[in-house]
């Protein structure tokens, strides 16, 4: 006896599980996306700590193969930087061999002051990689300048000093490693790795604290000083990474004391400022 059987019903979602499904993945994916974001950026803002570390390092490494000496920059021949300085301790010796010092640094061979150093750009800045003065050439930029001190009155009382030698000796009474070295900064156009005065601004001031001049687009040169100082600033929410003498950095926050700051800035102050 033949017997026909009836198919079963298929189970399914009605419209309104559907859209209950729907609407409970966007709330995840709402609440999952800030935390990768801010996984990305502590990322971020690790590897940028790491490369300013690499500065400092480099910076020891050059001290002690010059007698203590560490270099600010050059204005007497060309305005250059001194963090050109610490390209062979950057693993950066063909480009520091080819930079002509006897050449202003506007007029650089090709292919020496355009070329990218990688461990001079933070992770977190979205800005261009180079730039283009008035003065002609086009320049690769770096995301970390030199401390030139608590002020921008153009006298120094930071460890780099416009055609001076500093040293790490200087910094005895306040502390090698209470003085700040370098500095994260953000600029559209005028921060570099290869010129200085005129051509841009390769030094940073603690005259304020970190994000404290023109937040509105982080154009970092301080017009009107000499040379061209720029404020500390970064896309990291919160703070700036700061290198210290001894290559150890920390994590500086925007409103920290003022008063604390400057002390951080000067490499002879004598003020009663640690890092804690």
């Amino acid at each position: 006896m033949n017997r026909r059987l009836r198919p079963s019903a298929k189970a399914g979602f009605t419209l309104v599980e559907l859209l209950v499904v729907i609407t409970i993945i966007g709330i995840l994916i709402s609440m999952l996306l800030p935390a990768v974001q801010a996984a990305r950026e502590q990322a971020r803002m690790t590897d940028c700590a790491n490369k300013i570390r690499q500065l400092g390092l480099a910076c020891t490494m050059y001290a002690q193969n010059n007698n203590d000496w560490i270099m600010y920059g050059i204005t007497t021949t060309g305005s250059h930087s001194g963090l050109t300085a610490l390209l062979p301790y950057l693993e950066a010796r063909i480009l520091y061999d080819r930079y002509n010092y006897t050449l202003a640094s506007t007029a650089q061979p090709a292919g020496v002051v355009d070329s990218k150093v990688p461990v001079f750009i933070c992770p977190s800045d979205s800005q261009n990689t180079t730039y283009t003065p008035t003065g002609g050439g086009t320049f690769f930029r770096s995301n970390y300048a030199q401390n030139f001190g608590s002020t921008i009155d153009g006298a120094s009382d930071g460890p780099f000093r416009e055609d001076n030698l500093g040293s790490f000796a200087s910094m005895e009474n306040d502390g090698v490693t209470n003085t700040a070295l370098y500095c994260e900064v953000l600029s559209k156009n005028d921060c570099g790795l290869w010129g200085l005065g005129a051509v841009c601004a390769n030094s940073y001031s603690h005259n304020l604290q970190p994000q404290q001049k023109d937040t509105s687009n982080r154009v970092a040169t301080i017009v009107g000083t000499t040379p061209p100082t720029a404020t500390a600033a970064s896309n990291h929410p919160g703070g700036v990474n700061v290198c210290f003498g001894g290559a150890s950095v920390h994590f500086i926050n925007d409103n920290i004391e003022l008063a604390r700051w400057q002390a951080y800035g000067t490499a002879n102050g004598d003020e009663p400022y640690f890092l804690q």
